[in-house]
């Protein structure tokens, strides 16, 4: 029997930055797994604040594309894939949102390869798919990049 589903408001800030309030993210922990709606500034922090480690993130949903949404995105993937405690990715994260999130995930793993560069040279990351995303979106065809031999690789899923 799992455990009742458990919702916690992460951030509900606005794009305007406040000491108070860190940006959208709220998770959503339920039939054993851990997703994020959103994942805007602040959210990693947030995770740790409640003891839950960036590497245990199974899904990021976002729900549109302002910035405030997904900005910490970036955090949550490279955090992610650090090996240490709060850290410790051992599958891929999956990224779902609107047509055009392919463009977003793509777009974050060319900006990441300087960091997973020098993380796989200093072997503070395994060389395997530590790291590794996917991204959803509607009505696309699918494609499929792997490459876990020397460094965290990326697969991209369009679903039908």
């Amino acid at each position: 029997m799992n455990p009742p589903m458990k919702i916690t408001l992460l951030g509900t800030g606005t794009p305007m930055p406040d000491l108070h309030k860190f940006g959208t993210s709220t998770l959503i922990e339920a039939g054993g797994l851990r997703v994020l709606l959103d994942c805007g500034r602040g959210a990693v922090v947030r995770l740790a604040q409640i003891g839950v480690p960036a590497g245990s993130i199974d899904a990021v949903l976002i729900s549109h594309f302002h910035s405030d949404h997904y900005a910490a995105l970036p955090d949550l993937v490279m955090t992610g894939a650090i090996p240490a405690p709060w850290g410790a990715r051992r599958r891929r994260l999956r990224v779902v949102g609107p047509e055009g999130v392919r463009e977003v995930v793509d777009g974050l793993w060319a900006f990441m390869s300087g960091d997973r560069t020098i993380r796989v040279a200093d072997r503070r990351s395994t060389p395997t798919c530590s790291a590794s995303m996917s991204a959803s979106f509607p009505k696309a065809s699918s494609s499929t990049r792997t490459g876990c031999a020397s460094s965290p690789s990326r697969s991209i899923t369009g679903i039908s």
